[in-house]
């Protein structure tokens, strides 16, 4: 589902639950999107491999395109895509599209932060068991 965590508490999560193992990855492993693929949704991504498995589908959704920070991402198994592409369907990113948001964007830089935080709730498409 939609989420929103302190880092206190994902830190937490992840040093003192036990990960349960994931023979392998299927094509209906969840995907998910985190809006502000910065540190703290690197560590997010990582946790959600751990759960899911190495193949599972994370978008990360960044301000701009960088080369290099793209490039960290995907070796980190991020797809990077830019906000302005968000709501695109032909992007993979159209409204509704992830059972999973998690939001973790930092209000500097934005113009609008609470129109930031409605457009990531608008990807999100309900539900979002497992």
């Amino acid at each position: 589902g939609f989420c929103l965590l302190s880092l206190s508490s994902l830190l937490s999560l992840s040093s003192t639950r036990a990960r349960p193992a994931v023979a392998s990855a299927t094509s209906s492993a969840p995907p998910l999107l985190i809006v502000g693929a910065g540190v703290l949704g690197k560590l997010i991504a990582e946790e959600w491999r751990g759960l899911h498995g190495p193949d599972v589908a994370i978008r990360g959704v960044v301000r701009r395109a960088d080369a290099d920070r793209d490039a960290a991402l995907r070796a980190s198994g991020i797809t990077p895509c830019l906000r302005s592409d968000l709501f695109r369907a032909d992007a993979g990113l159209g409204e509704g599209s992830f059972g999973h948001v998690v939001f973790c964007a930092a209000p500097g830089g934005n113009d609008d932060y609470s129109a930031e935080v409605a457009a990531a709730l608008r990807m999100w498409g309900g539900g979002g068991e497992g």
